[in-house]
């Protein structure tokens, strides 16, 4: 199933044709000699892990070149290849970004798993008041907005607010006597006249 019949170098067009229709037989060799060619590297690298990880060498290896696949079918869908080592260039940039990656997993995972309870309970905090402050601003945001909103003409408060509680711009169109391409118009100006009341 691993082995072609010809020389995807040679033959590009029509291999690459092949990816292109999910050929089983072209994707097994591909993967084959991208993990022929990534494996041996991914292993070299891995020997700077840690003793104290929470993975082997060769989990992060494998793990590593999973990632590095997965991103590759990815990409396969979107960039225009013209030779074979257009392939192969890309798979190694993609494993480049991939290792430095999941070396910054290991060490979050290190701190996680090594943290204390009252180092973990701080973070936890640090992250709910961020999020509460967040909240916050949201709805002091939402406040000030609506506080502008009475500001504004009715028509234009109630176009707005219609407009965003889901109704069509083409209904309100009609329900105004204007045409849509108008209506568009006006709730575009009504949303940048809000912007500027609430920036200044």
């Amino acid at each position: 199933m691993g082995q072609l019949h010809y020389r995807p170098e040679r033959q590009f067009d029509f291999f690459l044709g092949q990816l292109k229709k999910q050929s089983p037989r072209e994707w097994t060799w591909l993967i084959g000699q991208f993990r022929n060619r990534l494996l041996p590297v991914l292993l070299s690298r891995a020997k700077n892990i840690h003793s104290t990880a929470l993975m082997s060498q060769a989990e992060f290896a494998e793990e590593v070149f999973e990632e590095c696949l997965l991103k590759f079918y990815e990409l396969f869908e979107e960039r225009v290849f013209e030779k074979y080592s257009d392939l192969e260039a890309t798979i190694v940039r993609i494993s480049d970004f991939k290792i430095k990656e999941g070396f910054a997993k290991i060490k979050r995972d290190q701190r996680l798993y090594f943290m204390n309870a009252e180092a973990l309970s701080a973070m936890r905090e640090k992250h709910l008041k961020k999020q509460d402050d967040q909240e916050k601003e949201k709805v002091e945001l939402i406040s000030e907005i609506h506080q502008h909103l009475s500001t504004l003409p009715p028509e234009d408060s109630n176009l707005i607010l219609r407009y965003f509680n889901g109704e069509d711009l083409k209904d309100l169109a009609g329900e105004y006597n204007i045409s849509p391409a108008a209506c568009r118009k006006r709730k575009q100006r009504i949303i940048e006249k809000l912007k500027n009341l609430v920036i200044n």
